[in-house]
């Protein structure tokens, strides 16, 4: 399909303009599975999340059946669960129902709970419904930092990502215990090549490789999290563990999220429904 603001021929199924970020059109599906819905609310911050609801079974047909069919029947349905269905729900790690969700920002207008650690703002912008962010120059990191997130020690961070127009090798990121008086976080690296998907430290302009993994296919859209609980730090892309590590070195800070390139442009992400939950 073609981009209604730029024109440009984008690929079906991408939800975001790859040249200019812009949110494409998405023809929504022939039936829609009834939902119900909960409330996350922390101070004067409310979103209404949808939980979908299972799909009624079928009703049973009065046709008999022979046992010996129904047995075996059994049977293979008992290990097809036990080797495929079983793995994949151990796969899935879901932010706990426990958590609260302290805040939320869908990038629909531009608002003042984010601070920035540098002072270009030209390669951010708050457009559609998204946030559009272009490495233009050389500098290696844009950090943006949350204002009401100071002193955080425990935390989900989850972000959705759109890989597409971003240079290869070049990465996106969460960070969390920033500190606010020294160099210091934990964060969360994503790489479009691969799924490259690693954790790092920065401690007073040193960067220290923790841990790492790779997908072994490139990021596409993704929704990419950062968990920082006690001293486990844990990446994960859509909803699946991917690497984690223990270190205690930094215990609380702020809760950031950021772009890098690899020296390669343009060098475009569009990020989506950030959200940051405490235990």
């Amino acid at each position: 399909m073609k981009c209604p603001n730029c024109g440009k021929q984008v690929a079906e199924g991408k939800k975001f303009c790859g040249f200019c970020g812009q949110k494409l059109p998405v023809v929504p599906p022939a039936v829609i599975p009834p939902s119900t819905k909960r409330e996350d609310v922390h101070e004067d911050i409310t979103k209404t999340f949808p939980v979908s609801t299972p799909t009624p079974k079928s009703e049973k047909t009065s046709k008999k059946v022979p046992r010996w069919i129904s047995a075996a029947a059994g049977i293979l349905v008992l290990a097809v669960a036990g080797v495929l269905i079983v793995p994949k729900l151990l796969a899935i790690n879901e932010i706990p129902s426990s958590a609260r969700l302290l805040f939320y920002d869908d990038f629909s207008s531009q608002n003042n709970l984010w601070e920035y650690e540098d002072t270009n703002m030209s390669d951010r912008k708050i457009t559609n419904g998204v946030l559009t962010w272009e490495n233009t120059t050389e500098d290696f990191l844009g950090i943006n930092l949350l204002m009401t997130s100071a002193n955080i020690t425990d935390s989900y961070t989850e972000v959705s990502v759109d890989f597409s127009g971003m240079a290869d090798y070049a990465y996106a990121f969460l960070l969390c215990r920033q500190s606010s008086t020294a160099n210091q976080y934990y964060a969360g690296e994503f790489t479009k090549t691969d799924g490259y998907v690693s954790i790092y430290k920065q401690d007073n302009g040193e960067f220290i490789n923790l841990a790492e993994s790779k997908l072994g296919k490139s990021l596409g859209q993704a929704k990419i999290r950062f968990d920082c609980i006690g001293s486990e730090l844990t990446a994960f892309v859509d909803g699946k563990k991917v690497v984690s590590v223990q270190d205690a070195d930094f215990t609380s800070g702020k809760i950031g999220l950021g772009l890098s390139h690899s020296h390669k442009f343009p060098n475009i992400a569009v990020f989506d429904d950030f959200r940051l939950y405490v235990p």
